[in-house]
C-alpha cells in the first residue's frame, strides 16, 4: 500500500519511535508501514493521519485496482462507479 507516512513524519522532525508512541504501536510497526510491508487498519491509518495533522487520503492515497484484486474489490468498485455515473449519492447508500 502506497503511503506518505515517512514524508510527513520527517516534516515534523520525528523519529519512528516518536510517531509509533503517539499512535500506540511498536516502532517496528511504524517501520513496516513506511516500507509498505504492512497495511494498517483503517483505525490506525486515521490515528496516524490525525497525529500528523493530515487527511487520511493524503497520507494513504487510494491505489488503482490491480489485476490481482479480489472479486469483492472489483464488485465494490463497479457498484461505486455505477452509483457515480447514475448520480446516486454513495454516502446515502452507507458507503463512505
Amino acid at each position: 500500500m502506497n503511503n506518505n507516512v515517512k514524508l510527513f513524519r520527517r516534516e515534523w522532525h520525528w523519529t519512528q519511535d516518536h510517531l509509533a508512541a503517539s499512535v500506540g504501536v511498536a516502532r517496528e510497526c511504524s517501520d513496516a508501514i513506511e516500507k509498505r510491508r504492512f497495511m494498517p487498519s483503517i483505525a490506525l491509518e486515521y490515528d496516524i493521519a490525525t497525529t500528523l495533522e493530515q487527511y487520511v487520503l493524503v497520507v494513504f492515497p487510494p491505489q488503482e485496482p490491480s489485476a490481482k484484486s479480489s472479486p469483492c474489490t472489483a464488485v465494490l468498485g463497479q457498484q461505486i462507479h455505477t452509483a457515480f455515473t447514475r448520480g446516486i449519492s454513495v454516502h446515502s447508500r452507507g458507503l463512505k
